[in-house]
């Protein structure tokens, strides 16, 4: 399919999937809410539509970054990988809306996390770079291999999520040193799945775009994933630590 003709169709890909995670948001809030009264229902669905993106994404993802057939040719393309930015860019659209909403009705729990000016524009930012890496990579079909790479970041989301899905259900009380087990576990798959995946897509770039035009902007991009990546790591230990000392002193 020529370019001009599949960003016209991205377009209305990326809306459609917009308003499939947003209908999915509004389906599942009645059902969190009677699952758990006690919680903010924003924080607790935000997680559980990021673990779906997640799995949705990762799986053909890492099927043709595994292949190793396309690692080494940033001018690659194909439909299936096409199929996945659409999906990605259909999220970032529906997650930027409810952190926009979030912030104008006073909500301070999205993701759990702080909700503090800083976080709130480290998110905007990762959201917009996301959304123009996957715009660029189709526009001049140049560095498919290299936003796959970055969805494999992905993997360690529903891990991290079950973690706080587990502390809202009573099992942190239940089964204290499970629990703590099961933290760390995530954080480890955290450390181990986003930052090694951002630092060889760093090399990766270097390696497959050199003597090319788009090569500044693609390691400006891949230098900024790398630096979002490990805030994100900081962020997620200092949470997980928190919740494990939390625990532990009970």
């Amino acid at each position: 399919m020529e370019t001009a003709h599949f960003l016209r169709l991205f377009f209305v890909l990326a809306a459609c999937f917009f308003a499939l995670f947003l209908a999915l948001y509004f389906t599942l809030r009645e059902q969190v809410q009677r699952w758990f009264p006690s919680e903010s229902p924003p924080a607790m669905l935000t997680n559980a539509v990021a673990s779906i993106h997640a799995i949705v994404v990762v799986i053909p993802s890492a099927y043709l970054v595994l292949s190793g057939r396309y690692n080494d040719d940033p001018e690659f393309a194909c439909p299936l990988g096409r199929l996945v930015c659409c999906v990605t860019a259909g999220y970032m659209l529906y997650d930027t809306a409810l952190l926009l909403l979030f912030k104008a009705t006073g909500h301070s729990q999205k993701r759990n996390a702080s909700s503090s000016p800083m976080m709130l524009l480290v998110f905007a930012c990762h959201h917009s770079l996301s959304l123009g890496s996957i715009w660029f990579c189709l526009k001049y079909d140049y560095g498919l291999n290299l936003v796959l790479v970055g969805l494999l970041f992905e993997v360690s989301t529903p891990l991290f999520h079950a973690v706080q899905f587990l502390q809202c259900s009573g099992i942190d009380k239940l089964f204290p040193t499970t629990f703590r087990a099961a933290s760390l576990i995530a954080l480890a798959s955290f450390a181990f799945a986003r930052f090694p995946a951002s630092v060889y897509q760093v090399i990766q770039a270097h390696r497959c775009t050199q003597g090319s035009w788009e090569q500044p902007f693609i390691l400006a991009a891949v230098y900024l994933f790398l630096l979002f990546n490990s805030m994100f790591l900081v962020m997620v230990s200092r949470k997980t630590l928190s919740i494990g000392c939390s625990v532990k002193s009970e």
